[in-house]
């Protein structure tokens, strides 16, 4: 399997031009050093393969070997290569990152924790997310939901299936690089090959599940014709309209930005189509393409077709790729594309976004605490606001990567994962799923921050003051009253909120998890209380509009009881500061 989100988000190559001649003539850390920075990675790691063998090799060079295998999802050999590099004195330390990274998507939790923990030794960079997710994820493996998924075995191959989509005669389609030369004929070059993974380029398929076994076909050559990867695709609720992704359309003319170099970089751009008199007229760029300098895929339009989100890692994201979306004008053009939010969107990858039914937005992330790679998640709201993102857990979320669901309705969808035990590579999957409803006091509803003071009630005009009862929530370390960055983000928030609405008052309530005596834990929830009013001051908060006070271990919020056996995860849930807001 490549790595789907890189060819969106980075670079994509062509086939390489490095001739049998060529090798001949070079070395070969030089031909292999070569295919590896073209993101070339089938071909890279036959050459380090090679040379790892040999005497007195550089850990250098086995680091790209076991990266190559990481990049295109070859975890066993790459864990197997991270391992013997993990052992040596001059290992950088991102190989002990990328090495608890693939543990997870093995789903050694316990393995990957302990390499992280080595990671974070070596690197200050705060890995809590990752730590965190591993112990989420042995909860939620041995704790499934009730939903259920099944391969789609009628569609998947050993290579790639991936993003399948709803169509109007019941049928999906789809994304595939098993090319199916049959269905194009003379018109698609049949060895064109994609140098990240030596298949061939991704096209449009369509399956119709009620069919007989030869119900796959070619969808439409209007969107095939494109030269390199094509999809995936979405429609409007009419199917009147559809949204698709393409890699450098080289037929449709388009302007050449300064310094971009046309053999290696072929980033991603949304193309649109209407469909009349009978057949998809010929596609549109949409408007903030930019192949020069950044992405855009992965389109997903709103129930009622005014709003376009999409993936891009355009400047002003909070990481290495965000969600944004655009609002359609009075004139049918797309406004400019404006942020998602801190709620969705983190400082990993955050992308393959699609609209269920009464608008609920899932997406996947790399982010959020999850159980391997990409986790699917889903989150209720619109543009910028939006409830905190929850992880649809087991069985649909697996140690491996798992994206791009679609809903067919309110329970059943389709969504694409590498897990073991599928046909080879990305498959597609049939799901029910029991969407997880957010909990009121894990919400975090904050206004849009504006220039307009409040009035005398202590209301800003075009907000919505905030509720009395409503709830904000942090979470702590084991042992532990620091503030930790993801509850900063939380706690900004509120500063910001009470910034705006001078007359709410709050009241603060911190606990612990039941481990350690009564006597001790009440002093260290007293702690967090105070910890959290500290971080307030500092933002400007008022101490007369706060009321702090430790509650030790008691009010438990889940079955962690003194002698319980739990997972750390558990625990976590009872290590806290509830916020509330009291009066207005």
């Amino acid at each position: 399997m490549y790595r789907f989100l890189k060819y969106y988000v980075a670079l994509l190559l062509v086939v390489s031009n490095l001739s049998a001649t060529a090798q001949d003539r070079k070395p070969e850390l030089k031909v292999a050093n070569e295919y590896f920075d073209r993101y070339q990675y089938k071909q890279a790691a036959l050459v380090y393969e090679k040379l790892a063998r040999k005497k007195n090799v550089k850990t250098a060079t086995l680091e790209k070997l076991a990266y190559s295998h990481k990049e295109m999802n070859n975890y066993d050999k790459a864990s197997e290569w991270y391992q013997v590099i993990t052992q040596k004195n001059d290992a950088s330390a991102d190989s002990f990152l990328f090495y608890g990274d693939v543990l997870k998507n093995q789903g050694n939790y316990t393995k990957a924790k302990e390499v992280y923990l080595q990671y974070r030794q070596k690197e200050s960079k705060d890995i809590t997310t990752r730590i965190m997710g591993c112990d989420s994820a042995m909860v939620w493996l041995n704790r499934p939901t009730s939903g259920s998924v099944a391969n789609l075995s009628k569609v998947n191959t050993a290579a790639s299936e991936w993003g399948a989509t709803a169509y109007k005669d019941k049928s999906i389609i789809f994304t595939s690089d098993s090319l199916r030369a049959s269905l194009f004929g003379k018109e698609i070059n049949k060895k064109a090959k994609y140098g990240w993974t030596g298949r061939s380029f991704i096209k449009l398929y369509q399956f119709n599940p009620n069919s007989d076994a030869n119900a796959i076909a070619q969808f439409s050559k209007e969107f095939n014709d494109f030269k390199y990867h094509v999809g995936p695709i979405t429609f409007s609720s009419d199917y009147t309209m559809a949204y698709f992704t393409v890699t450098n359309p080289d037929k449709i003319a388009h302007v050449k930005a300064p310094n971009y170099n046309y053999y290696g970089a072929r980033r991603l751009e949304i193309y649109s189509s209407t469909f009349t008199d009978g057949k998809w007229q010929q596609p549109v760029a949409f408007a903030y393409n930019n192949p020069g300098s950044y992405s855009v895929g992965h389109a997903a339009i709103s129930k009622d077709g005014n709003t376009l989100y999409f993936s891009s890692d355009m400047p002003g994201g909070s990481g290495k790729t965000d969600l944004w979306y655009c609002e359609k004008n009075s004139d049918g053009s797309w406004g400019t594309p404006i942020n998602c939010g801190n709620a969705i969107n983190t400082s990993e990858d955050d992308a393959f976004p699609t609209v269920g039914e009464n608008d609920i937005l899932y997406f996947a992330s790399k982010g959020h605490p999850g159980m391997g790679g990409f986790d699917i998640f889903s989150t209720m709201g619109q543009k910028n606001q939006w409830s905190s993102p929850q992880n649809l857990k087991s069985p649909v979320n697996s140690p491996a990567d798992d994206f791009y669901l679609t809903m067919l309705d309110a329970t059943n969808g389709y969504f694409a994962s590498n897990r073991k035990g599928g046909m080879g590579n990305d498959d597609i999957y049939s799901c029910s799923i029991v969407t997880p409803k957010t909990s009121p006091e894990k919400i975090i509803t904050v206004p849009l921050i504006t220039d307009k003071q409040p009035d005398d009630n202590g209301s800003s005009s075009g907000t919505t003051l905030p509720k009395e009862g409503e709830k904000f929530i942090i979470y702590y370390d084991f042992d532990k009253a620091s503030i930790r960055p993801d509850a900063s983000a939380v706690l900004d928030d509120l500063a910001a909120l009470l910034k705006q609405y001078p007359k709410v008052r709050i009241t603060i309530s911190s606990y612990t998890d039941s481990r350690g005596t009564e006597a001790y834990n009440m002093e260290l929830s007293r702690k967090r209380a105070q910890s959290a009013m500290a971080y307030l001051e500092r933002k400007g908060i008022a101490k007369s509009r706060m009321a702090g006070k430790g509650y030790g271990e008691t009010n438990l919020v889940n079955h962690c009881r003194n002698g319980v056996q739990c997972f750390e995860a558990e625990h976590q849930e009872n290590r806290r500061t509830e916020v509330l807001i009291i009066a207005r």
